[in-house]
């Protein structure tokens, strides 16, 4: 039987507000954290290949569109040529690891996540989901919708 002083812990939620915009929500004080975060991880970052520092800039500032190499460039306290040259020097460049991250977050996403396939679009910082589709074929020579499908449980049952 089920006691009012039982020990237990949790939380509930009702799914109706939580997509609803918090009236304590300040664009500017977001604007601030991010960079903030944006700062710390270029310290942090200094040991790592430019490659790396690119892909953890991208991370935080990815949605909605993907943001040009000057601005990410600007972020790690260099020129963007700069940038070019030291991403040549370890064999890769911007596109190469803004791809990169796109494809890691969209089988993360692919794999544990509901979240629909124009909002997984979104996500990675593609204007429409048809750039995302084409994209993702690319990467990996299927649709996102098969590789979904094929991490289902009910797809592994005989």
């Amino acid at each position: 039987m089920w006691s009012l002083f039982q020990p237990s812990s949790g939380f509930r939620f009702f799914e109706s507000p939580l997509g609803d915009v918090s009236p304590q929500a300040n664009e500017q004080l977001l604007q601030m954290l991010l960079d903030h975060a944006t700062t710390i991880l270029a310290g942090l970052d200094k040991k790592q290949l430019v490659a790396d520092q690119v892909k953890n800039l991208l991370r935080l500032v990815l949605k909605q569109q993907a943001p040009p190499s000057q601005m990410i460039a600007e972020m790690l306290g260099m020129s963007s040529r700069t940038l070019q040259r030291k991403l040549d020097e370890e064999g890769t460049r911007y596109k190469g690891s803004l791809n990169e991250l796109r494809l890691e977050l969209a089988l993360y996403y692919l794999k544990n996540t509901d979240l629909s396939f124009d909002s997984i679009a979104y996500q990675l910082g593609y204007a429409e989901a048809g750039s995302f589709y084409r994209s993702f074929k690319h990467w990996t020579g299927r649709t996102a919708g098969s590789y979904r499908i094929e991490l289902t449980p009910e797809a592994s049952k005989p």
